[in-house]
């Protein structure tokens, strides 16, 4: 982003992202957001979510668009909820599945091992359950994977119609 220099619009594409780990995605979101963004609970603790903010250029106040499907979950659907939660970034898609659980892996002495979900995620700047209803788009626009080229993709035309451009 240092090379970009100061942006007036991005567009963050988290369509099809499974998921991943706590450790790739708080850098990212430091770009974009700072302070308390919500808690991870399971039974029997709750845990804060702090972001620390990691300016680059305007990053902190460029305007965001991200973009979500049905096959955005976990930590793909945390950030995006976060980021819209926090009137931060604008939505454009699909609904998102719903499965912001954060797993935990056990091991077996036999070498085999499970992986448990064992937190869910609660946003600091609403009630929403988003394991009850994914992360909803401010805008939805979206078709299957294999009836659009990048020309044509109806999330990045909406997406890109957002940010003031045509």
């Amino acid at each position: 982003m240092n090379e970009f220099g100061p942006l007036d619009g991005l567009i963050l594409d988290l369509r099809m992202n499974g998921g991943g780990s706590s450790s790739v995605t708080y850098p990212i979101l430091e770009y974009f957001i700072n302070g308390r963004l919500g808690q991870f609970v399971s039974r029997d603790a709750a845990r804060d979510l702090e972001i620390e903010a990691n300016e680059i250029q305007n990053s902190q106040t460029v305007p965001l668009i991200v973009m979500v499907s049905q096959d955005t979950v976990s930590f793909g659907e945390i950030f995006a909820g976060v980021l819209q939660d926090a009137d931060r970034a604008q939505i454009v898609g699909e609904t998102s599945l719903g499965n912001v659980e954060v797993l935990h892996g056990y091991d077996f002495e036999d070498g085999s091992q499970i992986w448990l979900a064992a937190e869910t995620f609660y946003s600091a700047f609403s009630d929403a359950n988003w394991e009850e209803t994914g992360i909803v788009p401010d805008v939805q626009a979206f078709s299957e994977w294999d009836t659009f080229y990048f020309e044509t993709d109806p999330s990045i035309s909406a997406a890109v119609n957002l940010l003031g451009h045509q």
